[in-house]
């Protein structure tokens, strides 16, 4: 991943509640409480951090064996990827009424599908790199590595499955034969978890921007 990618990435990190808390006490620390100057020292020390990580894309098939999803990103760079990846997402094939009038997920769920969709989607397919505990938590899920734990990973099981008409775990980093615990009688995620649990008042992921 270029360097050019990396500060980009590192500059809205700063700017949201993604950024590292660590991180950023010791940024205004080095820059002697002025805040202006410490999100330039957390700018430099994130990049060299994302730098010293040795994370290679796990491609989950070949681009041009994929479907929607996961062929939203084809044919885009990765600075095109970075760009957008904040941009609302939309499944017009799967959900053409949108995500809420589908009647599969709440409101909060379709929000968080139309609000962290497309970076959800990156970090699954490891175009960009997890910059939060939470978001880390994801892609050890994705990965295969853990079950969904948090709202955003239940919600993303519940639509892939949804989206694919496949069990998730075929579409995790690992594929089938994963470490993940999942029953093979069941071909679909269990449709009421995500939302009961939403409308009891965990509503979101408060790590994941």
């Amino acid at each position: 991943m270029s360097d050019e990618i990396l500060y980009l990435q590192a500059t809205e990190e700063v700017e949201s509640t993604a950024r590292i808390p660590a991180l950023w006490a010791k940024s205004i620390a080095l820059a002697e409480g002025d805040l202006v100057k410490a999100k330039y020292k957390y700018i430099k020390l994130r990049v060299e951090q994302l730098n010293q990580t040795d994370i290679k894309p796990e491609r989950l098939v070949p681009n041009e064996n994929l479907s929607y999803p996961f062929a939203l990103f084809n044919n885009m760079t990765n600075e095109q990827i970075i760009q957008t990846i904040n941009q609302p997402f939309y499944d017009d094939i799967t959900f053409k009424n949108g995500f809420e009038r589908s009647g599969e997920f709440s409101f909060e769920s379709s929000e968080l599908l139309k609000r962290k969709g497309r970076k959800l989607l990156a970090i699954h397919l490891s175009y960009i790199v997890p910059s939060t505990t939470d978001e880390s938590s994801f892609k050890e899920f994705t990965s295969g590595r853990k079950s969904a734990t948090t709202i955003s990973e239940k919600t993303w099981e519940k639509y892939i499955t949804l989206a694919t008409e496949k069990p998730f775990k075929l579409f995790s980093s690992r594929g089938a034969g994963g470490e993940r615990d999942y029953d093979e009688g069941d071909d679909r995620f269990e449709i009421d978890e995500v939302d009961s649990e939403v409308d009891n008042g965990y509503k979101d992921d408060g790590d994941f921007s």
